[in-house]
């Protein structure tokens, strides 16, 4: 039985990590007309983050803050690039998203 749930899982996984890489394919290409669409660009960030691609992710924080510094979400998604490579400017990018949206 734990073999058939490892399969499933394994299956799942697969499944969510397709539908990742479409959803990157899909914002690529909105970007491609709003190259500085910051909901886009985190989104985009989002989805390198659950595929692993860590130096992606934090190219489209890093844009999305150039576009537009006041946008907590790409200060969050930063932190979420730069978790397991730079822990303090993780943390840096945490607080700063904290102190732009405090709901």
């Amino acid at each position: 039985e734990k073999i058939i749930v490892s399969e499933a899982s394994a299956l799942q996984r697969a499944a969510a990590l397709d539908e990742y890489g479409e959803d990157v394919a899909s914002y690529s290409k909105r970007l491609d007309e709003k190259p500085a669409d910051c909901a886009t660009l985190c989104n985009r960030a989002f989805c390198y983050v659950k595929l692993g691609k860590f130096e992606d992710a934090r190219r489209d924080a890093e844009a999305c803050i150039a576009a537009d510094e006041s946008f907590a979400r790409g200060h969050t998604r930063l932190a979420q690039a730069l978790e397991r490579s730079d822990r303090p400017a993780a943390l840096r990018a945490c607080r700063r998203a904290l102190s732009l949206d405090r709901d």
